[in-house]
């Protein structure tokens, strides 16, 4: 069974279409590329401890906790 030359660019033609991306989707997709580029070589290249993770983990407790008791904070 063969195709015809018109079925066969109508079949290009579909295929274009859903394989086509916009110019927003290529964006998109190099913008997600890259962010996971960043983070995958950030994380490979990580040797933290897990008693640095503890303390910065407090840390960051001891942070948030401030908000709630700073003088300046006026409750309705």
């Amino acid at each position: 069974m063969k195709m015809t030359e018109k079925e066969k660019r109508n079949l290009s033609l579909k295929h274009n279409l859903l394989v086509e991306k916009t110019t927003f989707e290529k964006f998109e997709e190099n913008l997600k590329n890259s962010v996971f580029g960043v983070l995958f070589v950030l994380l490979k290249e990580e040797d933290g401890s897990v008693n640095l993770e503890v303390v910065l983990i407090m840390f960051e407790l001891l942070q948030l906790l401030v908000y709630p008791f700073n003088s300046n904070v006026i409750l309705n």
